[in-house]
């Protein structure tokens, strides 16, 4: 098999700093989130250990977060293993991804933005991909909020069924990290 490349035209992305007037960093295991970083002028975080399967580094994942936070005023860090999950059809895979998440990513993220009263933080998924269905959907992805002058709702649930009912909602991506940031 020959697979021809290169005819397209170079990707060229408006900076991050340039767009918010902040310094941002990446923390992923997948090329496309470390692409799209690079082409918005974030660093992307490199180690060894991370993944994007549920076989991944997560408390890793957890220290260098943290740590990029010293320097850069923004840190993605981007986990799939959820939505590995949920395109194997596997909803322990899933449910087990979301408890790591929970135990390794979140907690520390939680005791950093008790720590740093000026902080917000902003968890969400790219995209809503429930297990049943093995695919990702136009529903609703669900996202948390938290920090200094973050607007809330009633809503005490992080699910896509969750995110249908919530009052706050975001139609596009870059409306949300405005949203975010602003």
């Amino acid at each position: 098999m020959i697979w021809l490349w290169g005819q397209g035209k170079p990707v060229r992305l408006e900076k991050f700093q340039d767009i918010f007037g902040k310094t941002g960093a990446m923390i992923s295991a997948m090329e496309f989130a470390k692409g799209i970083a690079r082409c918005a002028g974030l660093t992307v975080l490199e180690a060894t250990g991370l993944t994007g399967d549920s076989e991944t580094d997560y408390e890793k994942k957890a220290r260098l977060m943290i740590e990029a936070l010293q320097e850069k005023n923004v840190v993605c860090l981007h986990l799939n293993a959820c939505d590995e999950a949920s395109r194997r059809g596997n909803a322990k895979a899933k449910i087990s991804a979301l408890e790591a998440i929970d135990f390794f990513v979140l907690s520390k993220a939680k005791k950093y933005l008790d720590s740093h009263k000026d902080c917000r933080i902003l968890i969400t998924s790219c995209h809503n991909a429930p297990w049943k269905k093995r695919a990702r959907n136009k529903d609703w992805a669900p996202f948390v909020m938290a920090g200094k002058n973050v607007t809330t709702d009633d809503i005490e649930q992080f699910s896509e069924t969750a995110a249908k009912t919530s009052e706050i909602k975001v139609g596009r991506g870059n409306e949300l990290i405005q949203s975010f940031l602003n």
